[in-house]
């Protein structure tokens, strides 16, 4: 397989509904394994009216699992003394129809911000990616959105957006 640091996703089928099931995370470098908590999940079908119940109930098992592999990381980093980073500082005004490195690294960014952009190709800004864009925008909404008198994220990365960004991932 191949070997990566950031988020993953991993869809199951056939779970049957109501039932537990557990999972760990793990992580393989030359030092060897580091496995993550035990954690848990009940599978389930969702009603239209549980689904703001459903959406947080992920959001919450989405943060654990991030957590989770910070830790992982920390620990990789800890083994081998060399700390696992990435870093992308961020020039250019980004909006949907636009290719090339610079939305590939607003990807990563988001990515590790724990927001899944479906169906992208790693170098296309389309409309799942517009999609992640508007939830980091609420999610850092006081320093994004706040300054323009914005109530809701546009999905433009412009530059309050690429500001927060780079406070978070920008190269030193």
């Amino acid at each position: 397989g191949t070997y990566s640091t950031g988020s993953f996703t991993k869809y199951l089928s056939g779970l049957t509904p109501g039932a537990k099931y557990y999972y760990k995370a793990k992580a393989r470098n030359s030092a060897g394994w580091a496995y993550g908590s035990q954690l848990s999940f009940t599978a389930g079908t969702a009603n239209i009216e549980d689904e703001d119940e459903v959406i947080q109930q992920l959001l919450l098992q989405i943060q654990l699992i991030m957590a989770q592999i910070a830790q992982l990381q920390a620990q990789i980093a800890a083994l081998t003394g060399t700390p696992i980073s990435w870093c992308h500082t961020f020039n250019t005004n980004l909006a949907i129809g636009v290719s090339g490195p610079e939305v590939e690294a607003l990807q990563s960014a988001l990515e590790k911000q724990g927001f899944y952009i479906k169906g992208t190709k790693p170098s296309y800004f389309n409309e799942s990616l517009a999609s992640a864009v508007v939830g980091f925008q609420q999610k850092y909404s006081s320093e994004i959105l706040t300054p323009w008198r914005l109530k809701y994220g546009t999905g433009f990365v412009g530059n309050t957006t690429r500001t927060k960004l780079n406070a978070l991932y920008g190269c030193r």
